[in-house]
């Protein structure tokens, strides 16, 4: 049988290093160019990189008409026509897409089923709001996290209090929680396959100036208490007999938060993690598939080759995701430093420069500083 030829299309090259399931990539950051790998970082004709993944889509079809293309982020695939669309492969309907990275109907369609932070939803627009917030939670609280409805690693997501209080241009339907104070961010794998699922090992998430996504530490999530642990995953799996129901399929993200003794969801992210490199690195060293080939099986395999307490695989990593803003940072000497190209602001949205592999946990050390 002949093996397809199935492209990458996301984030960083070396995500996908170590592993056989793809013949090329298309990717925003990357080493030098090849024939079949090509990075916005090395481009010389845009600076968007919309305009720079659609070009190099549509040169690699017209080369080999036969490449299939895999997205990181699964929405892509509807934006750039029917030729790349009809290649496309691993993909959600529209509707789910948008549905799960809607955070305001991810509360709601799980209102019950999980436990939820208090919040509301409402068009937010001026600053005055934050008396009347403040009465809506029975004045409770004295800061708030409002978010907009697809808001990811920071981005769209603001500090509400006396002193902060963001306006938009025009009203805009935002989520707005409480903000809980030394609550502990997870983020979980979850992977779902027609009628069974399999949740993979948690990681706590880094966070860097209360809401800027910066690595994961997987060995810190180990070190939580086992009866912590346990709801975690109970939570976890609530959530994926729930969007079964929805007929999702494939690989995505979870955040919760830790509250004191309780899990609590946040969101869902239909796409992959920051952390997914980690998790791939870890399956592969224990001679799993790839986290992409068990993606790539639960649209057209199965997941029988996956243990069901696949989350009980200790991980002995954690990660920073260095920028320019949290250089100063000071930690002992990672066991890799992982670095896609020359760092260059013009393609970064917050002057990513590299990532920084460790074997111990990283959480206390930057808590400290």
């Amino acid at each position: 049988m002949k093996k397809e030829k199935i492209y990458w299309v996301g984030a960083r090259r070396s995500d996908i290093e170590n592993q056989n399931l793809f013949s090329g990539s298309i990717t925003r950051f990357g080493g030098i160019d090849t024939q079949n790998n090509v990075s916005f970082c090395n481009n010389t004709y845009t600076k968007d990189y919309d305009e720079f993944i659609l070009k190099s889509l549509t040169d690699f079809l017209f080369e080999d008409e036969s490449i299939l293309f895999m997205f990181a982020n699964e929405k892509k695939a509807y934006q750039f026509g029917s030729n790349i669309f009809h290649q496309s492969i691993c993909i959600n309907s529209l509707e789910i897409i948008e549905a799960l990275n809607n955070k305001i109907f991810m509360r709601d369609f799980l209102y019950g089923v999980v436990n939820t932070p208090p919040s509301i939803s409402l068009p937010f627009g001026k600053s005055e709001n934050f008396s009347f917030i403040k009465k809506v939670f029975d004045n409770r609280y004295s800061e708030f996290v409002v978010q907009t409805t697809e808001s990811n690693g920071g981005s769209g997501t603001f500090l509400l209090n006396y002193r902060n209080c963001p306006s938009f241009e025009s009203n805009i339907q935002v989520l707005i929680t409480p903000y809980f104070e030394n609550s502990i961010p997870i983020n979980v794998h979850i992977a779902i396959e027609r009628d069974t699922y399999r949740i993979f090992p948690p990681s706590v998430q880094v966070i860097l100036n209360r809401f800027n996504y910066s690595g994961s530490d997987f060995i810190r999530y180990q070190m939580l208490e086992s009866s912590l642990r346990n709801k975690v995953i109970e939570c976890c799996q609530n959530i994926a007999m729930k969007l079964m129901t929805l007929e999702c399929t494939g690989v995505f993200g979870v955040d919760l938060l830790l509250i004191e003794q309780e899990v609590f969801f946040l969101e869902c992210n239909f796409r992959y993690q920051g952390s997914s490199f980690i998790l791939n690195k870890a399956l592969i060293e224990k001679n799993f598939p790839s986290i992409f080939q068990i993606n790539y099986d639960c649209f057209y395999n199965s997941l029988a080759n996956i243990p069901k307490d696949i989350y009980t695989m200790p991980i002995y990593y954690s990660c920073l995701r260095r920028t320019i803003n949290n250089l100063n940072i000071r930690l002992p000497n990672p066991i890799l430093t992982i670095k896609d190209s020359d760092f260059s602001k013009d393609f970064s949205n917050d002057g990513y420069i590299y990532h920084e592999l460790f074997d111990i946990s990283i959480t206390n050390f930057i808590e400290k500083q």
